[in-house]
């Protein structure tokens, strides 16, 4: 959703029409027919996506750390060509 489309959507209440947003996409007049509460996954359901996404930063993390401490100096015939 653009956030000109949700900022005016979401600050209604149900059966409420919107004055005209207008959006990239063009105008725009929003009517809420229905509010529904989401609940949020079980935990259970959910772990195996959280080990995976706090794996990957850890990881992505300490690699920009290596790179930032780390002295690399090109020893090959590339490397001359492009000092050039």
């Amino acid at each position: 959703m653009v956030p000109e489309f949700a900022e005016v959507a979401f600050k209604m209440y149900p059966g409420q029409l919107s004055n005209p947003v207008k959006t990239q996409f063009g105008w725009h007049i929003i009517k809420v027919e229905d509010k529904r509460t989401k609940q949020p996954p079980q935990f259970e359901t959910v772990k195996g996506q959280i080990e995976a996404f706090l794996t990957r930063k850890a990881q992505t993390e300490f690699i920009a750390k290596l790179r930032q401490s780390a002295k690399i100096e090109r020893l090959d015939k590339a490397g001359e060509q492009n000092k050039n």
